[in-house]
């Protein structure tokens, strides 16, 4: 029997946001670029973004984009939300790396953050 492999969702990557109407933005994808759900971008100085290392990153990532012939768009994860560390791609690079770089975007952008989870904590009662 043929199996078939379903690509992340969005539910996949984002574990917390606040409101997705304030979270999220329409951004402008590079010609030539191929975005995955959950993938780390970053703005290439005109108002494009591509695919980053974790120690560049600026949004996530929450449509897949192929543009072709001319410049794209997806939907991007820009502040106050939480992302599932398991779920987030990066080019190269650690988690460690990608939350770094995006407490450093979101605290000179002026918005709230957007935190990477590296798995839920559990204690012993």
């Amino acid at each position: 029997m043929a199996s078939q492999n379903e690509g992340l969702k969005i539910g996949d990557v984002v574990k917390y946001e606040q409101d997705p109407t304030f979270s999220r933005e329409t951004l402008v994808i590079l010609d030539g670029e191929t975005i995955v759900v959950g993938e780390a971008l970053k703005n290439n100085g005109s108002d494009k973004y591509v695919a980053t290392a974790a120690a560049d990153a600026e949004v996530i990532a929450l449509e897949a984009a192929s543009p072709s012939g001319a410049d794209g768009a997806a939907v991007c994860l820009v502040r106050n939300a939480v992302v599932d560390s398991a779920n987030v791609t990066v080019a190269s690079g650690t988690v460690a790396d990608l939350a770094a770089a995006l407490a450093v975007v979101n605290a000179t952008s002026g918005f709230g953050r957007i935190i990477v989870r590296t798995g839920p904590t559990y204690t012993t009662l």
